[in-house]
C-alpha cells in the first residue's frame, strides 16, 4: 500500500490532547499512545495525557519510560503536571477504558482545567462492560450497544505483504542490529534467519503453550529447527504479577514444566529436544526423542515497543497476541491471530470472527479455524488454575497438576473427554494452517480490514471536520 506523507495545511497546527484513561495494562496504554503517534503524523501539535484511574504500578512506569524514550517528541504528563504552554487545547480524544458515568465526570472536570471550551472525544471499547459515553463512538466490529457500527480498530501502517499458501511458513529476516534487547541480539544470532521464527504474546501460561503446540503443529512438515520468542512469569517475582492473574491462576508451576508434559505430542511433530533462556537463568531443556528439530524458546520480556514491533512483523504468519494493541499489531503485520480471549475482549473475539466468516462461508478454511479456536477457547476456559494436561485411555495427569479450580475462576473442572477435545483441537487447526485455502481467505479478509475497517480513517476525518482544517494530501492508512 502506498504511504503518503500527510500534515496540516495551517503554519500553526492545533493542540490536541489524547487522554489515556484506562483501568487496564501495557497494552491499552500502548494503544492509545499509537492514537497519538498517528496524531502527530498527520501534522497536528500532540500531547499525551495519561489519568489511569487503577494501573498496575511497577508495570505503568516501565510501560510510560519505554513509549516516551521511543517516541521524545510526543511529551507525556498526567492532568497535574501539565504545563501552561500545553494548555488551550482545541480537541481531546480519550481513549478506553472508562468502566462508568462517574469515572467520565472526572476525566471531563479535569480536562476542562486547560482550557475553557475542551471538545472531549470520547472512543470506547466495544465491550458490555465499559461505558460508552454520549457522543462516543465504539471501538471494534460488531454493534454496539445503541445498535450503531463500530469504527472497526486501529491498525499501523506496515509494508508486510499478505502471505500466501507458499510463504506463511517465512519468517522475515531479523537484523539483529535493529534490536535495543542486548540479551536477545546474543540469543538469536545470525542463523536465526535460517529457521523457523515464532513470537507469541500472551498472559497466561497454558495459553502459550496451546498456541506453541498449534503453530508447530503448522511446521510439523518444515525441517528447520525452531526458535520462539515468548512471554512466561517462570522467573518473575510475584510482585511483578498482576493481582488479578494472581487470584486465577497457579504462578508456582511454570510454563516450561507444563510443556513438558507434551512430550508425546511434541515428539509426533518432529521436534527432538526443546531448550527454554530467560536473562540471568541457567537454561532448562528436556529431551524429546532421538533425532529431530530443535525448539529453542527465548523470555527476553519485558522489551521495548520497537523490539516488540520488529519481532512481531519477523515471525511466521501465525502471531499468539492478547488484549488489544498485540491483537492490532499482529493484523497490521498480516498476521493470523491465534487470540488469548480475555474477559473484556469477549465481544471484540466475537464479532472479529463474524465478520471472518463472511470469507469462508463453506467454512473450508477460515472459519474453521475460528470455530476450533472457539472449542480451545471452552474447553480450556480464562480463569483456569493450570492449562489441562494430556489424558490418556487411562485417565493420566502428571504430578504437579491441581484438580481444584479457585473461588469463581471458571466453573467445575472438565471431563477426561473435553481435555481430549481440547487436544485434538490444537492439533486440528494445525492441519487447517496447512491448506491452501486458509491462506487466501485470510488475504482477502485482512485486506478488508486494513482498507474497509480500520479506525484510523475515522480518526482522521473526526479530526479534520471537527477543527475544520485540511491535509496537503489524503490516501487510505
Amino acid at each position: 500500500m502506498r504511504t503518503v506523507k500527510k500534515v496540516v495545511s495551517l503554519s500553526a497546527p492545533p493542540l490536541i490532547y489524547v487522554l489515556f484513561c484506562a483501568v487496564g495494562g501495557g497494552g491499552d496504554l500502548a494503544l492509545a499512545f499509537s492514537t497519538a503517534k498517528l496524531v502527530k503524523a498527520y501534522g497536528f501539535r500532540v500531547c499525551f495525557i495519561e489519568n489511569t484511574i487503577s494501573f498496575f504500578a511497577a508495570q505503568r512506569t516501565d510501560v510510560l519510560s519505554k513509549l516516551n524514550a521511543s517516541h521524545p517528541d510526543i511529551p507525556v504528563f498526567t492532568h497535574e503536571t501539565v504545563p501552561d504552554s500545553y494548555k488551550n487545547p482545541r480537541l481531546a480524544i480519550c481513549l478506553p477504558v472508562i468502566q462508568n458515568e462517574n469515572m467520565w465526570a472526572q476525566i471531563c472536570k479535569k480536562t476542562l482545567l486547560h482550557g475553557t471550551h475542551v471538545p472531549i472525544l470520547p472512543i470506547q471499547m466495544n465491550c458490555d462492560s465499559f461505558y460508552l459515553p454520549p457522543g462516543g463512538v465504539a471501538l471494534g466490529f460488531g454493534l454496539d450497544a445503541s445498535g450503531k457500527k463500530s469504527i472497526g480498530f486501529s491498525f499501523k501502517p506496515s509494508n508486510v505483504e499478505p502471505p500466501t499458501h507458499e510463504s506463511f511458513l517465512r519468517s522475515q529476516p531479523i537484523v539483529l542490529e535493529n534490536l535495543d534487547n542486548e540479551w536477545l541480539k546474543s540469543l538469536l544470532g545470525d542463523d536465526v534467519n535460517s529457521q523457523a521464527f515464532l513470537f507469541i504474546y500472551n498472559h497466561l501460561h497454558f495459553n502459550s503453550v496451546r498456541e506453541l503446540l498449534v503453530m508447530l503443529s503448522a511446521l510439523s512438515k518444515d525441517p528447520r529447527d525452531v526458535t520462539a520468542v515468548l512471554k512466561t512469569y517462570d522467573y518473575s517475582d510475584k510482585v511483578q504479577i498482576p493481582t488479578s492473574l494472581l487470584r486465577s491462576y497457579d504462578f508456582d508451576l511454570k510454563f516450561f514444566d507444563q510443556l513438558a508434559w507434551y512430550r508425546e505430542i511434541l515428539s509426533g511433530l518432529g521436534i527432538s529436544k526443546v531448550v527454554f533462556s530467560s536473562p540471568g537463568q541457567d537454561d532448562r531443556e528436556f529431551e524429546v526423542s532421538g533425532s529431530g528439530k530443535i525448539v529453542h524458546l527465548l523470555d527476553p520480556f519485558p522489551l521495548a515497543s520497537q523490539d516488540f514491533a520488529t519481532l512481531s512483523e519477523s515471525s511466521i504468519a501465525i502471531a499468539g497476541c492478547t488484549g488489544l494493541n498485540s491483537f492490532a499489531d499482529a493484523i497490521s503485520s498480516r498476521k493470523l491471530p491465534l487470540y488469548e480471549v480475555l474477559w473484556e475482549n469477549r465481544k471484540l473475539w466475537k464479532d472479529f470472527c463474524v465478520e471472518a466468516k463472511q470469507f469462508d462461508p463453506e467454512k473450508s478454511g477460515l472459519a474453521k479455524y475460528f470455530e476450533l479456536l472457539d472449542s480451545l477457547v471452552k474447553h480450556v476456559p480464562y480463569g483456569r488454575v493450570n492449562l489441562l494436561p494430556p489424558v490418556g485411555p487411562s485417565g493420566f495427569r502428571p504430578s504437579g497438576y491441581r484438580e481444584q479450580v479457585p473461588a469463581g475462576a471458571g466453573g467445575d473442572d472438565s471431563s477426561v473427554e473435553d481435555i481430549q477435545k481440547a487436544h485434538d483441537s490444537m492439533l486440528q487447526i494445525g492441519e487447517i494452517l496447512r491448506s491452501p485455502e486458509i491462506w487466501s481467505q485470510w488475504q482477502r479478509f485482512s485486506d478488508y480490514l486494513i482498507t474497509e475497517r480500520n479506525a484510523n480513517k475515522y480518526i482522521l476525518d473526526m479530526l479534520t471536520s471537527h477543527l475544520q482544517v485540511s491535509l496537503d494530501e489524503r490516501v487510505d492508512l
